[in-house]
């Protein structure tokens, strides 16, 4: 239960982390149009990386999360069966 713990709370804190520098940095970067003027690579390629690191870690805390119940479950059905 603790490493599923602590995978929840790291997944989370880098969630917000780029969440957070995506909204703060990246702001102006939106997807390049054919009729757009191109923009520079490099902070198109970061906020790319950054919102890959994103849903990667919002699935993470999915799955945490996931894990935490079925575990929780476990154990009050165990604990549940021992009291009778």
């Amino acid at each position: 239960m603790r490493t599923a713990v602590r995978f929840l709370f790291g997944s989370l804190a880098v969630l917000f982390t780029t969440m957070l520098s995506l909204r703060i940095f990246f702001t102006d970067v939106k997807p390049i149009a054919w009729s757009e003027v191109a923009q520079s690579s490099i902070r198109l390629e970061a906020a790319f990386f950054l919102l890959i690191v994103e849903n990667i870690a919002a699935f993470c805390f999915a799955v945490a999360s996931i894990a935490m119940f079925v575990l929780w479950v476990r154990r009050n059905r165990i604990v549940s069966s021992e009291c009778e």
